[in-house]
């Protein structure tokens, strides 16, 4: 089970602390009485759904060369990472055809307001009004609620989605002490920060990837070519573009599916249907992280490094969640589907639309320009 939860490990908070330590800080019981009801905060999205890919990157190996080197590696880097790099760009517009960021919200806020009128949510910490921040704009920690943070990204071969839920809770009143105990001195990072804070991962069902065939081949080439047509749908003959362009039919031309060119085909099948396949496994996400807040949020006892992976519940799909052991990852949640293939990649780079790039320049620019005016 543990190959499954490394799929999240990227993306922990705990792993940027010298010294290990759980994902999780849990509440203490007195924690639960001054807590009760909380209000909830989630986090605007603008990217929407992502598509992961892998950027080489060759810098590291060409630096002893100085800039003669820096000028190679950037060479190298554009006509390999080309291909990759568009395919990405083209599956995340792809897929917000059929969901926008907006969506996503409200899916979450629905998920939210569900759980909370559940009758089995008889806890201690429950939740309370629901509402949304656009954090670029408002950065400073959320005080005496509960901070949902979610993030959605497609793998480099597009079969499978990854949901991650970043959640914490923070009170100006309420100072942290950590729960947790230390051979030498307490590492400045638990001396301070949210008194709660968890991740949460969602592992979506998978896509087949199908066979190849000499059709699929041709239909390669056709999308490689026509991604370095130009106006005149003319392709490049010479210079750094003919270079890609060669590359890129080669692979293409090749007997195997590399994870870009499989996603090509993968993808489709998330937009089929008014993204039927889509908006399932995205309810069953947002499902799964908000009844799971409240059941974490509620368990006071203390994770540890050295804790194995537990299973804490099968789901009648074969679906299992599990609470895992293990460095980093202590104390977090995954929900993985019993066709859950654990080699599957997500990436060290994501594609998002040029509309969200655009938002979040807008978003940024506006958080520098406020910035400025309160100096």
């Amino acid at each position: 089970m543990t190959k499954y939860l490394a799929l999240c490990s990227a993306l922990l908070v705990a792993a940027c602390s010298t010294t290990p330590l759980p994902a999780k800080r849990p509440l203490s019981d007195d924690h639960l009485q001054q807590l009760a009801t909380t209000n909830v905060v989630t986090s605007e999205n603008v990217q929407g759904v992502k598509a992961g890919w892998f950027q080489q990157d060759s810098s590291a190996t060409t630096a002893q060369y100085g800039l003669i080197g820096a000028l190679v590696s950037a060479t190298m880097d554009g006509i390999a990472n080309a291909g990759p790099a568009s395919r990405a760009r083209a599956i995340s517009d792809e897929i917000a055809t059929v969901i926008e960021p907006e969506e996503l919200d409200r899916m979450l806020t629905a998920a939210i307001v569900k759980a909370k009128e559940t009758d089995e949510m008889t806890t201690t910490v429950n939740y309370g009004e629901v509402s949304s921040i656009q954090k670029v704009l408002h950065s400073d920690p959320i005080d005496d609620s509960i901070s949902v943070t979610t993030d959605y990204i497609l793998s480099e071969d597009a079969t499978t989605l990854k949901v991650i839920a970043n959640v914490s809770y923070e009170n100006k009143e309420i100072p942290y002490v950590t729960p947790f105990t230390f051979e030498d001195s307490v590492p400045k990072s638990e001396e301070e920060g949210p008194l709660y804070k968890n991740i949460f991962a969602y592992i979506s069902d998978q896509q087949e990837i199908p066979p190849l065939t000499d059709e699929m081949k041709a239909e390669l080439v056709e999308i490689v070519k026509a991604s370095y047509r130009d106006e005149d749908g003319q392709l490049p003959t010479d210079g750094v573009a003919f270079k890609k362009l060669t590359r890129d039919l080669e692979n293409a031309k090749d007997d195997k599916l590399s994870n870009s060119e499989a996603s090509i085909f993968t993808a489709k099948k998330w937009t089929e249907n008014e993204g039927e396949f889509l908006y399932r496994e995205l309810a069953k996400a947002h499902d799964f992280i908000a009844r799971y807040i409240i059941i974490d949020m509620n368990d006071t006892s203390i994770p540890s490094i050295e804790d194995e992976d537990v299973i804490v519940e099968e789901l009648e799909d074969f679906r299992t969640i599990t609470r895992a052991g293990g460095v980093v990852n202590a104390g977090s949640y995954v929900s993985t589907p019993g066709n859950y293939v654990g080699t599957v990649t997500f990436g060290n780079a994501q594609a998002v639309t040029k509309e969200a790039e655009d938002r979040l320049y807008e978003l940024h620019k506006e958080a520098r320009k406020a910035k400025k005016n309160n100096k």
